[in-house]
C-alpha cells in the first residue's frame, strides 16, 4: 500500500556483510538507513550492534549500551511516510524490548525518550535551500537562527520554526561538537513536551537542566539554559498554535522530527549507510522539490531518478573510510540519465572526496523482489581520500543470468575465490580506472579484448551513416485513431472497425495510412497486421493539420466519424485537447514527413536483433513500437541498405548492443538511438573486404526473396489468385462461418455419398462445406489448413471457377515450396555471420566468446 516492496533479508545480511558491519567493531560506529520503510535493514543491524554489545555488557551495562545507541544515534533511520515510520520504531522496538528489560534491572529509573528512527525527507537539507524557503536570520542580540518552513498548514500559511544555527551553539555554549548539539536539542524537545502535555506552556527552567544533566556531562548548566530556554519557548508557542488550529498536538512528534532529523541528516557523518533507496522517477517528484534537489544534488539532473540522489547522500554522509552498501536500480550503469551519477562516482571532486567501488552485483530481469521487476543491483563503495586506491582498485563485479534462490550465499562463497567464475551467474574483474562518465560496460576480459576487437577495426559508427533515426507519432488514443478495415465498399470508401470494438463505421479510405506496430516487426521482414491510422493531414504537407472545413469537404464520413468521439479525444491527457479548434489533432504529432521513404524499422524493445526494411516505404509506425532509421545519401541506394541491413542482424553487432543496452523484464533490451548510434560499422575499402561485402548483400537479397515466397505461400491462395483475377478470370468467393473456437483448423476431405463431389469437415460441430470436385477441395484444404478461426467468424476465399486454373495455381504453390527448402533462411543467416565474423576479423576464440554469450543473453 505504501510502494514499498520487501527487502529479502538475505539481500539485508549479505549488504551488512559487505560493508563490514559484523562483530565487536560495529561498538562505537554509527550506521543510518536514509530510506528505512518499515526498518528491515536497522532491525538486522540492531541485532548485530546488540550481539556485539555482549561481549562488554560487564564493563558498561545494558543501560549505557542502550543509552549510547539511542541518544547518540549509532543505529539510524529516516522515511519520508510516517506510518512506515511508526513500523520501523516498532520493529526496532521489539528487538530491543529484551536488553531494555535488562537495562532497568540494573537501574529501575532506567528510560529512553525516543528511539534514533524520525519521519523526514532524507533528500531535503532543512540547513540551506532557497527553494525550500530556509533563511538565516539574526537576533537582537546577534544570534543567528535557521527559520525553517515546515510545511505544516496553520492561519492560511505553512508553519517556520526556529532552529538554532549549529555555529552559533558551538560559540556560544560550550557544547563541543554536533553530538553535544543533538544532545542538548534532546533535552529541549523533552523538556517542552512534557510542559505541553499538561497544557503549560512556560519554560520550566530547572526541569530543562534537569535534562541537559541527562543527556551531558561537565556543562556549564546555567549557560546552556540561558541559550536554549528562548528556543524553548518558541516551540512551546508553536506547540500552541498546532493544537489551536488541529484540537491536538500530536503534530508536536512532527516538528520535533524535523529538527533532530536535520541536525543528523545534514550535519553528522555515519561509518555505514545502508539500504534500499525508492526508486521515483523525476516526473512524479512535485516542482518545489525538483528546484530545491537541483540547488543541492549533482546528480538532479536530466531525467533522474530519485535513487540516484540517495546514492550521492549516502556518500556525502559517509566519515573518510566509511562504507556504503545499496541494494538499487541498475539503471544508472547505461542510460543518459545515470551519466552524472557515474561522472560523481568515478572523480576526484573540489571535497577530494574519492569513491572506491568494491562490488557491483547487476541481477539484471532475474528479480529479487516478489511482484515487481526492477532491475536491481547491489553496489558497495568505500569513501577514501587516496587516490591510489582507485588506480590499483579492482572492482568484483557479479552478472546473473538467471534466478537462483540460493544465489547470494553462493555469490558470498565465491566472490573471495578466483577471478573469474560462471554458474548462473558471472563474476570477474573490472579495473576501476577504465570506468568514466560513459556507459559501465562491464564484462569479463575475455568479452572485452572481443568488444574492444570491434570496435577497433569498424571504420565508422552507425549514427556516423545515418541521416536520422527516429520515434513513430503519437495519437493519445490508439483505441480510436489504430482501426481495421473490415470491407471495402468501392468509390474510396471502406468500412472500419477501431481496433478494440466490435461496431464497425464507413470513412474515406484515402485519409487512412497503412500502420505497423512493433509486433509486426521480425527479424528481416515486415508482417502487417492490417492495423490503418487514421491521418487527419495534409498530404502535400504532412505536418500540417487538416482544418475542419477541409474535412468536412473532402471527408465528411471520418469527419463524422471524429465527431462521434469527440468527448474521449478532447479529453486525453486529463482534458488537454477539450476546447481546442484543433481538437481532432494528435497530441505528439511526430516525424509524419519522414514515414514515407524506404527505411529500415526496428522493435523498441527486443529480445534480439529484429531489424527490416520497409524497400517502398509506405508503413506509418507509432512510438511505444520501436525506431525507424534512414541512411545518409551515401549509403542510400538499395544495396547500401541490404548491406547494412545484414550488418546489424548479424550475431557481432548483436553482441556490441546487448554489452551497451539496459536490458528489461523478459530479457529484453532497448533499441533506441542513443544505443544504436554507437554501433560499429565496418565499410571495406581493400579488394578482399568489398567482396565479402557484396557475398553479404546477396545473402541479405536471397533471405529477402525467401521470406517474401514464405508470406505468399502462408498467405495462400492471396498473391496466387490475385494474378488471375488480374487477367479477367472469375473467382467467385467461397464462405465458411465457424461455429466454434479453433486454434488451428486441420480440414479433411470426404467424398459425398453419391460419390459426385466432396465434402471439407473442419470439426464436429461445424455442417461440411460441399465442393464439386477434388482440386477445389485441395485448394480450399491448403489455404484453411493451420489458420485460426473465432465463433461465428466469416473465412471467405476466392476460388477460380475453372478447375484448370484450380490445378495450375496448386502446382505453382508446390514449385514455391521446392524454393524455399535449401538454403533455408537459417542456412543464410550462418553464412552471413561467417563473412561478417571474416569482415571484423574475429578468429575462432572470438568467435565462441560472441556465440556463447548470445546463447546465454
Amino acid at each position: 500500500a505504501l510502494g514499498e516492496f520487501y527487502t529479502p533479508k538475505e539481500v539485508v545480511e549479505y549488504i551488512l556483510d559487505a560493508v563490514g558491519y559484523d562483530g565487536r567493531g560495529v561498538i562505537g560506529k554509527r550506521l543510518l538507513d536514509p530510506a528505512c520503510g518499515s526498518g528491515t535493514f536497522l532491525v538486522e543491524a540492531l541485532r548485530r550492534y546488540l550481539k556485539a554489545s555482549e561481549q562488554v555488557v560487564e564493563e558498561k551495562g545494558w543501560s549505557e549500551i542502550l543509552k549510547e545507541l539511542c541518544n547518540k544515534y549509532r543505529i539510524a533511520g529516516f522515511d519520508i511516510h510516517p506510518f512506515a515510520t511508526f513500523m520501523a520504531q516498532m520493529q526496532f522496538m521489539l528487538v530491543l524490548i529484551p536488553k531494555y528489560k535488562k537495562a532497568m534491572e540494573e537501574d529501575p529509573h532506567f528510560v529512553l525518550n525516543r528511539l534514533p528512527i524520525f519521519r523526514t525527507d532524507s533528500l531535503v537539507n532543512e540547513t540551506k535551500g532557497k527553494a525550500r524557503k530556509v533563511t538565516l536570520e539574526e537576533s537582537a542580540k546577534g544570534i543567528h537562527h535557521i527559520s525553517i518552513d515546515t510545511g505544516l498548514p496553520v492561519d492560511g500559511g505553512n508553519l517556520k520554526i526556529k532552529m538554532p544555527y549549529s555555529k552559533d551553539v558551538l560559540s556560544r555554549t560550550d557544547l563541543y561538537d554536533v553530538h553535544d548539539y543533538f544532545a542538548a536539542l534532546q533535552a529541549v524537545f523533552d523538556t517542552v513536551k512534557k510542559a505541553a502535555w499538561h497544557g503549560n506552556y512556560e519554560v520550566d527552567k530547572k526541569e530543562l537542566e534537569r535534562n541537559f544533566k541527562r543527556y551531558l556531562e561537565d556543562k556549564n548548566w546555567s549557560g546552556l539554559v540561558s541559550f536554549f530556554t528562548p528556543y524553548a519557548k518558541h516551540f512551546l508557542q508553536k506547540f500552541k498554535e498546532l493544537k489551536d488550529t488541529f484540537g491536538d498536538g500530536k503534530l508536536i512528534k512532527s516538528l520535533e522530527d524535523i529538527m533532530l532529523a536535520a541536525i543528523l541528516k545534514n550535519y553528522v557523518k555515519y561509518d555505514f549507510v545502508v539500504g534500499n533507496p525508492p526508486y521515483v522517477n523525476i516526473r512524479r517528484i512535485a516542482k518545489d522539490q525538483k528546484e530545491h534537489y537541483k540547488e543541492i544534488y549533482d546528480t538532479a539532473k536530466g531525467s533522474y531518478d530519485l535513487y540516484c540522489l540517495f546514492i550521492e547522500k549516502g556518500l556525502k554522509t559517509l566519515l573518510n573510510k566509511g562504507k556504503l552498501g545499496y541494494i538499487s536500480s541498475n539503471q544508472f550503469l547505461l542510460t543518459d540519465y545515470g551519466k552524472y551519477l557515474r561522472d560523481l562516482l568515478t572523480r576526484c571532486n573540489q571535497e577530494k572526496e574519492i569513491y572506491k567501488i568494491n562490488q557491483i552485483l547487476d541481477f539484471r530481469d532475474a528479480g529479487v523482489f516478489l511482484e515487481v521487476v526492477n532491475y536491481p543491483c547491489i553496489i558497495v563503495i568505500n569513501k577514501t581520500v587516496d587516490m591510489m586506491d582507485i588506480k590499483s582498485n579492482i572492482i568484483r563485479c557479479v552478472r546473473v543470468t538467471e534466478p537462483d534462490e540460493e544465489m547470494l550465499e553462493s555469490i558470498k562463497t565465491h566472490l573471495a575465490g578466483t577471478k573469474y567464475f560462471r554458474n548462473s551467474y558471472d563474476i570477474f574483474d573490472f579495473p576501476q580506472t577504465e570506468l568514466n562518465v560513459g556507459l559501465w560496460k562491464l564484462m569479463p576480459k575475455f568479452e572485452k579484448e572481443v568488444f574492444s576487437h570491434i570496435k577497433r577495426i569498424a571504420d565508422t559508427k552507425f549514427g556516423e551513416i545515418t541521416e536520422d533515426i527516429f520515434v513513430g507519432t503519437q495519437t493519445s488514443k490508439d483505441d480510436i485513431y489504430l482501426v481495421f478495415i473490415t470491407q471495402d465498399l468501392g468509390e474510396g470508401l471502406v468500412k472500419i472497425k477501431p481496433q478494440r470494438s466490435t461496431e464497425e463505421f464507413i470513412i474515406e479510405k484515402k485519409i487512412l495510412k497503412p500502420l505497423l506496430k512493433g509486433k509486426d516487426i521480425t527479424k528481416w521482414s515486415l508482417n502487417w497486421s492490417g492495423h490503418w491510422l487514421i491521418f487527419p493531414y495534409e498530404d502535400e504537407d504532412k505536418t500540417k493539420l487538416m482544418s475542419e472545413d477541409e474535412l468536412k469537404s473532402d471527408y465528411p464520413r471520418a469527419w463524422d466519424y471524429l465527431l462521434r468521439h469527440k468527448e474521449a479525444i478532447e479529453s486525453r491527457e486529463n482534458g488537454k485537447m477539450r476546447g481546442r479548434s484543433d481538437w481532432y489533432g494528435y497530441i505528439y504529432p511526430k516525424n509524419h514527413e519522414k514515414f514515407e521513404q524506404p527505411k529500415m524499422i526496428m522493435q523498441l524493445l527486443s529480445t534480439k536483433n529484429r531489424f527490416a526494411l520497409d524497400e517502398v516505404g509506405i508503413y506509418y509506425f507509432i512510438a511505444v513500437g520501436g525506431d525507424c532509421v534512414t541512411l545518409k545519401d551515401k549509403y542510400s541506394e538499395k544495396d547500401e541498405y541490404l548491406y547494412v541491413l545484414g550488418l546489424l542482424n548479424s550475431s557481432v553487432l548483436e553482441y556490441h548492443i546487448k554489452h551497451i543496452s539496459p536490458v528489461h523484464e523478459g530479457s529484453f533490451y532497448l533499441y533506441i538511438k542513443q544505443y544504436l548510434e554507437e554501433l560499429p560499422v565496418r565499410y571495406p575499402t581493400d579488394k578482399e573486404g568489398k567482396e565479402i561485402k557484396k557475398q553479404i548483400i546477396e545473402k541479405v537479397r536471397k533471405i529477402l526473396e525467401r521470406i517474401k515466397l514464405e508470406q505468399k505461400i502462408e498467405n495462400f491462395p492471396g498473391e496466387y489468385v490475385q494474378e488471375y483475377r488480374s487477367k479477367g478470370e472469375e473467382c467467385p468467393p467461397f464462405a465458411i462461418t465457424s461455429n466454434s473456437n479453433h486454434e488451428a483448423l486441420e480440414p479433411v476431405i470426404e467424398k459425398t455419398v453419391d460419390g459426385r463431389g466432396y465434402n471439407i469437415v473442419i470439426g464436429k460441430k461445424e455442417k461440411p462445406v460441399y465442393t464439386e470436385s477434388k482440386g477445389k477441395a485441395d485448394y480450399v484444404v491448403t489455404a484453411l489448413k493451420g489458420k485460426r478461426a473465432k465463433k461465428d467468424e466469416k473465412l471467405q476465399l476466392l476460388i477460380p471457377k475453372s478447375d484448370a486454373i484450380v490445378e495450375e495455381i496448386l502446382k505453382k504453390l508446390e514449385v514455391d515450396k521446392a524454393k524455399i527448402k535449401s538454403p533455408s533462411v537459417a542456412e543464410l543467416e550462418e553464412e552471413i555471420n561467417e563473412l561478417v565474423y571474416k569482415l571484423y576479423g574475429l578468429n575462432e576464440k572470438d568467435i565462441n566468446v560472441i556465440e556463447d554469450f548470445l546463447r546465454r543473453f
